[in-house]
């Protein structure tokens, strides 16, 4: 077996998955397609070549994990810098109120009867 399989099969389960979301393939459940890559792949290899393989694909997933984690910490805080720019804005009277604005008031009497009845409790 060659390791260079193993980068992609990552990538192409994601072009799968893409395809899917686009209705050019149907639906791709990654149980699916790890069991297909065993089956064709993996099932007949030596002990001590699946060893190997195991400790490639760890080093993989701790990667990918990390790299997921810490953009996850990057969107958050893009996020929390935008709502601050807006709440700012909406502070000094420059907002420009739409729809979408997070920080648009509401008037109670608009509110849904049950956020009315916490708002009428405090």
């Amino acid at each position: 077996m060659q390791y260079h399989d193993v980068y992609d099969w990552p990538k192409n389960f994601l072009e799968d998955s893409l395809m899917s979301e686009n209705n050019e393939l149907e639906n791709i459940f990654v149980d699916d397609y790890i069991e297909s890559i065993i089956n064709a792949k993996i099932d007949n290899i030596e002990e001590i070549k699946l060893e190997e393989l195991l400790t490639l694909i760890s080093n993989l997933s701790s990667f990918y994990s990390r790299l997921r984690v810490s953009l996850d910490e990057i969107l958050g805080e893009k996020i929390l810098s935008r709502l601050l720019e807006e709440a700012d804005k909406e502070a000094e009277g420059f907002s420009d109120i739409s729809d979408n604005n997070p920080f648009k008031r509401i008037d109670k009497n608009d509110l849904p009867e049950t956020i009315k009845n916490i708002l009428e409790e405090e």
